[in-house]
């Protein structure tokens, strides 16, 4: 019993700083890549330093690290099964009556706990790096600017175009994506105040702003009474629904509240759904990267060369990726459910593991 518990500490140990060092690696080549895809993107642009884009990277690092954890489990747990096969560890133990499945245990363990950690506390501060990564974005190279906010508060909106700017805030959001409770303040092209419109109720429609029941306070204090009132607008509830938060800028604690106030709002909730659906196979998903893992890598040495062993890993790795990316745009359109495009990745990838496993076993 002894024995047991100080070899699952060993291979705990071992497997903890594997998945740590494929982390690394991986985080510095990803880093990499940004830096250098925000430098093409910085060309011309000599307002953006490259402190900036240094900067920008490193904001984005933590997201794009959370986005590929299960490729880190799977070329970690690769590294240290090959790395017991060529001492000799893993015959040791399989000669003094180990199961597969018991040193797969420890393995399996991290995955888990790793997995659990990431979900409740990385990833808030993958989201918050990444909130102010995507603000960055929009401020130096003039994409994805948010033009629109919504929380229990009500909506916000900003609209610009030649004649000037429009910041409107609306308390109430229907489902029809009428507005109630209405305050838009106008500004000219040099953002100085031009009038502020209150309405009760305000519709989109035909490439305007139907306000209804409005008072419009002009900049020197006149008001005026207006039973309707039509100003011209570039927005559309789609473009609206586009420039919200995206899901990856709000934490697994936030994203629960965001969902229902969208959909009381009318908003599509599909996108946002399946990112939290996501967020809660991360554990499952890595332990079953790490069941992908075995299938290439718990067999001796002798019985299968390195470059297929690396062969085979990239390729199940390409494969995992194609097959989520696939079930996950599905799933993001809604035309599957959130769940089952969420959770069909994991299913797939720990079916096919525990079948090599068993089979490994019996053999």
């Amino acid at each position: 019993m002894r024995l047991h518990e100080r070899l699952n500490r060993y291979l705990m140990g071992e497997f903890a700083l594997g998945y740590a060092l494929a982390f690394g690696v991986l985080a510095f080549v990803v880093c990499t890549f940004d830096a250098v895809e925000l430098l093409r993107r910085a060309a011309g642009r000599e307002f953006v330093s490259m402190a900036e884009i240094a900067y920008m990277a490193f904001l984005k690092l933590p997201q794009m690290m959370e986005t590929l954890s299960p490729f880190v489990f799977l070329f970690g747990a690769i590294g240290v099964f090959w790395r017991l096969n060529r001492s000799n560890e893993l015959v040791v133990m399989r000669t003094g009556g180990v199961s597969a499945w018991q040193f797969l245990k420890p393995a399996l363990v991290v995955a888990g706990v790793w997995g659990v950690l990431q979900v409740a506390l990385f990833n808030p501060f993958a989201a918050a790096m990444y909130g102010r990564f995507t603000h960055l974005e929009a401020k130096y190279f003039e994409e994805g600017i948010n033009q629109a906010f919504i929380s229990t508060d009500g909506l916000w909106l900003r609209q610009k175009d030649d004649s000037g700017e429009m910041i409107v805030h609306a308390s109430i959001v229907e489902p029809d994506f009428s507005l109630r409770g209405i305050n838009a303040f106008i500004f000219d092209n040099q953002f100085q105040f031009k009038q502020r419109v209150d309405a009760v109720s305000a519709r989109l429609a035909n490439n305007a702003w139907q306000f209804s029941d409005t008072t419009v306070t002009a900049a020197d204090g006149e008001r005026n009474q207006l039973k309707q009132l039509s100003m011209p607008s570039n927005l559309t509830p789609s473009k609206i629904q586009e420039s919200f938060s995206p899901p990856q800028s709000l934490s697994i604690w936030q994203l629960p509240d965001f969902i229902q106030v969208l959909e009381n709002s009318g908003f599509a909730t599909a996108a946002h759904r399946l990112h939290f659906q996501v967020l809660l196979t991360t554990p499952f998903v890595l332990m079953a990267m790490v069941l992908l893992a075995a299938c290439f890598s718990i067999t001796p040495q002798r019985q299968k060369r390195t470059l297929l062993l690396i062969t085979g890993a990239l390729l199940a790795g390409f494969m995992f990726y194609s097959f989520s990316n696939i079930v996950h745009a599905l799933g993001g359109s809604g035309r599957l459910p959130a769940w089952l495009a969420a959770w069909a990745p994991f299913v797939v990838t720990a079916l096919l593991g525990v079948t090599s496993m068993l089979h490994y076993e019996d053999g």
